[in-house]
């Protein structure tokens, strides 16, 4: 993890005066193998971040963790999304593939992800609502940071992924960075040089991660009080201007 987020802030030239983003220095004298690393995880997070802003889907878990925990029964092939969630105001799912590029030529990564996110994904039977291709790449002459994606018609064939957003989901998804909050209360100061990053959670989202072995009805509440909290900051978001919290409860900003 700490790998993967000094690799993104170093690849990031954040000084622009425009409110864009583009490469740093840094990765452009990187080599091709070390960008591709780059890229892949940087396309990521900004799918991650436009699903939450656009698509109202705060939380994305890895296609790869649902298979390695055995809740995965079939697959439409080999090839798969990288990300399914599930959207907070309507409770539909969706799924995910996140690319990235070093230029503005982002056509065959698009069509390759489109192909990938388009197959029938079913959770709980049910079809999953969007299927979106991603692709961050570099505005051609600009240098600028751009997204682009497709949410192509999906492919109808029987077939199921027997997903729950159970216990475990919610355990994998908050334990890493819950354990980085209860290093940063321990030794704040160490852990801000180490990492370079403040990390926080909002109440809500405590309360769900110290309920994951509470009884049934005190677990659901808190899911619930927390999808609450997430439709309100989206809410609130369309009137005001974007807020540092992630719609899944969690504020993380990087020390100057």
């Amino acid at each position: 993890m700490l790998f993967r987020w000094n690799l993104v802030l170093s690849s990031l030239n954040m000084r622009r005066t425009d409110q864009y983003l583009e490469n740093s220095v840094l990765f452009n004298d990187m080599d091709p193998t070390e960008k591709g690393g780059a890229n892949f995880f940087m396309g990521m997070a900004f799918a991650k971040m436009a699903a939450q802003e656009l698509l109202d889907v705060p939380w994305l878990a890895h296609y790869s963790w649902y298979k390695k925990t055995g809740q995965i029964t079939w697959q439409p092939s080999r090839s798969t999304a990288d990300l399914i969630g599930e959207q907070s105001m309507t409770g539909d799912y969706v799924v995910v593939e996140a690319k990235g590029r070093n230029n503005g030529q982002f056509g065959s990564a698009l069509a390759k992800a489109v192909t990938q996110a388009k197959q029938n994904y079913y959770v709980n039977g049910k079809a999953c609502s969007l299927h979106i291709g991603s692709v961050l790449y570099r505005e051609t002459g600009t240098d600028r940071l751009a997204l682009v994606w497709e949410d192509p018609e999906p492919e109808r064939k029987d077939g199921t992924l027997k997903l729950e957003m159970d216990r475990d989901f919610w355990r994998e998804y908050y334990s890493a960075p819950w354990d980085l909050w209860k290093l940063q209360q321990e030794a704040p100061a160490r852990s801000e040089t180490v990492f370079g990053f403040r990390i926080d959670f909002d109440e809500t989202a405590i309360r769900l991660i110290k309920n994951l072995d509470a009884p049934e009805k005190e677990f659901e509440n808190s899911i619930d009080e927390l999808r609450h909290w997430s439709r309100e900051r989206r809410s609130r978001a369309q009137s005001e201007p974007l807020e540092n919290w992630n719609g899944d409860g969690i504020i993380i900003k990087a020390i100057e």
